[in-house]
């Protein structure tokens, strides 16, 4: 690995954030092949301590990022699931002026803040 491949794969993890901060994952795929190959020689490329430990904090940062789009991801499929899996409900007032629900248990909606 020459100096030259090192200052590419920083380019490449700082383009991988800017992915991850968009959310473009389509995009992010296609970054794997080559980012597989760079961190594989970075070993055997006898960089400084101080380029190695940039090169993990942005690695690091990104592994946190996608952490949190995995995160929402998960939690936007189950949301679609529960809304998909039960049936609506109808609200409507009795004679009495009650409040009544017709139909399934309903759907409900944690609001986080």
């Amino acid at each position: 690995m020459t100096r030259r491949d090192v200052r590419e794969l920083a380019s490449l993890m700082d383009r991988e954030r800017r992915l991850l901060l968009s959310g473009d994952l389509a995009a992010l795929a296609r970054l794997v092949p080559e980012k597989t190959r760079l961190a594989a020689a970075l070993p055997s490329a006898g960089v400084d301590r101080e380029t190695v430990e940039a090169l993990s904090r942005s690695a690091h940062r990104n592994a946190r990022l996608l952490a949190a789009a995995l995160s929402g991801i998960q939690s936007a499929q189950l949301r679609l699931s529960a809304a998909r899996d039960t049936p609506p409900n109808l609200e409507t007032y009795d004679r009495g002026g009650r409040r009544q629900t017709l139909g399934g248990a309903g759907i409900r909606h944690d609001h986080k803040a």
